[in-house]
Formats: structure tokens, sequence, C-alpha cells
């Protein structure tokens, strides 16, 4: 599937980049819609508990998926709304998208999308924030046709909180996600030898970097060649690049998050162009999973480096949008 998906983007022309976003962001919504869907068709789904596509009376699937789709509707809605200049269709479309994706984040529980969330708008107001862009998608929003939809929306939407206990909703997930970091941190603390575990994921992650540091100081040689294939899982990718394939493997993987986040950069300091843009904001909580989850061979990052190296190249996005200047002719000498 890996090489399938590789060949499908070298088959794809440049020209998609400047239509994608927006069919992206339809998608994302229509996900969001099948999230809500699911919820609200299940007796057995309880409001407060992580909200994910239940596939028979009790268990559910797997929140992180519909986590991140929340975080790439905010993070695209925001620069459709704030950084293009799309028709008043699509920007109507970004907006609904963008509160749908962050309820979809709130209802996941997700920790770490939440603060990738958080964490990218911090970042495309602090570059990009103007106060001529605030007033030219109010002045959008409040002419009469588009001012009837977006009431509409704000009145369903209202109404629907207004039948659950939203606040509360609110008060006991950030309970919820209080007491989780306070878990964390007190297995990081406490380590292996702890009686009471508070988070096994954490401890996951400290007999990991125990391991690695064992290796480190007692066998060295090991982590020069690498101790084979998928010789161990770590939840910890960095780490795990060079335990299992050495020297080779941690330079080749870190090299690549290096250049991605380089190229990241560039596109959402100057945005050139807002697909390019939206890729680089995506990579962020890709690259918090560098260091906190995942294998560093896995899907997880297969996709997203082929799809990196696929569209992100900021000096041909620059080339592209200047004119190429008319050739001047030169007058025949007399």
């Amino acid at each position: 599937m890996s090489f399938a998906f590789c060949f499908l983007l070298i088959s794809t022309p440049d020209e998609v980049k400047d239509h994608a976003l927006p069919v992206f962001i339809l998608f994302i919504f229509l996900g969001n819609l099948g999230l809500f869907y699911s919820l609200l068709t299940n007796p057995f789904y309880v409001v407060g508990a992580r909200a994910s596509i239940y596939f028979d009376d009790e268990y559910g699937g797997n929140p992180h998926v519909f986590a991140r789709n929340g975080f790439f509707g905010v993070i695209g809605s925001a620069i459709l709304l704030f950084l293009t200049k799309e028709n008043v269709l699509y920007k109507l479309l970004a907006l609904v998208n963008f509160f749908a994706s962050l309820v979809t984040v709130i209802l996941t529980q997700s920790r770490s999308t939440l603060l990738a969330v958080l964490l990218s708008l911090g970042v495309l107001i602090f570059f990009h924030f103007k106060l001529s862009n605030l007033k030219r998608i109010t002045s959008t929003l409040f002419k009469p046709r588009n001012f009837i939809i977006m009431l509409i929306v704000v009145y369903y939407v209202i109404y629907k909180i207004s039948r659950m206990d939203f606040i509360n909703l609110l008060i006991t997930i950030s309970e919820t996600f209080f007491q989780k970091f306070l878990d964390i941190f007190e297995t990081s603390v406490q380590g292996a030898d702890a009686d009471d575990v508070a988070d096994y994921s954490a401890l996951q992650r400290v007999i990991s970097f125990n391991t690695f540091k064992n290796a480190l100081f007692y066998n060295p040689i090991s982590l020069i060649l690498g101790n084979g294939y998928r010789a161990i899982y770590m939840d910890f990718p960095i780490l795990e690049s060079m335990y299992n394939y050495g020297l080779a493997g941690i330079y080749f993987f870190g090299k690549s998050v290096i250049e991605i986040v380089k190229e990241c950069y560039k596109s959402i300091r100057f945005v050139i162009s807002p697909f390019s843009t939206f890729l680089g904001f995506v990579f962020i909580p890709i690259t918090v999973s560098v260091f906190s989850q995942g294998q560093p061979n896995d899907t997880t990052f297969i996709y997203p480096f082929l799809l990196m190296a696929r569209f992100m190249n900021f000096e041909k996005d620059v080339a592209e949008s200047k004119p190429v200047p008319k050739a001047q002719t030169l007058a025949p000498v007399a």
C-alpha cells in the first residue's frame, strides 16, 4: 500500500495544490458528521466518554483517528478563512467545519491533539494575524444571505448545547485532562519500580528509555549496527530508530524529520501556497509523535514523509508564484 500511495503521489499533477484544500475540508467535514451521527444514533454512548464510531453495542473504535481529523479541520478551516481568497460558499463551509472540528477534538479527548491545536492556532495567530483579515471576514459574514445562514447554524448549535450540560461536560473533560497529566508525571518520576502504576502508557516510555540507556552504557556496539528489524517496540520512535537500526537508522529518520520541519517552517512563515502551509501545520503533531508514540517504520510516518516529499518545496513554490519576465529583444546594432 505504501508503494501504491507513492505511485499515486508521483502521478498527481502539481495543479492539484490549487484545489486540494477546499476538497480536504469538505471530506473532513463529512468525517465529523459521520462521527456525530454515530454518537447520536448509539444508545450506549454516554456524553463524557471518548467519542469514536461504535462498531457494536458496547466497544468503540480508535478516537485518535477522529481527533486528528478534527485537528486537520481546525487548521485547514482557519487557513481557508484567514489566508485565502476563496468564494463565500467555501468560507461558510470552513467556518462551520472549524467549530465542528473543534467539537470533535474536545469529544475525542485526545490530549496530544488538543495541545497540537492550541500550538498551531498560536503559531497561525503569531505569524499571520492581521486586523484587515478579521475585518474582511466580518464584512463577508454579515452580508444578508451569509448572515441568515450563519444564524441558522448558530441557532442549531445553541439548541444542541442546551439539550445537554455542556459546561459541566467541559469541566469534567478538563479535570480528566489535568489528572492524566498528573498520572504521567507521577509515573515518570517513580519509574518502573512503582507499586501502583498511574499511567501504563507513560510506563512503557520509561521502560523504553531505561532500555536505551542500558544499551548506551553497557553495550554501545549494538547501537552502532542496530539490534535488527523491529527488535523491540519502544513507543519512542527517535530512540527506536537507533536501537533497532543503528546509526544509519537514526541518521535517515532524524534527517528526514529535520529537513521536513525546515520546509514546514518556511511554508508556514511565508504563505506562498495555502496547501503547502496546511501540510506544514499537519506535520506539527507528527513531529510531536517522533518523541511520544509510534514506530519509525510505521505508516504513521511513512505516508506523511511521502506526502511532504511530493508537495513540500518552498523554493519551487516561490518560483511559481512570481511571474516570468518577458524576454527582452535587443535592438540591432547599426
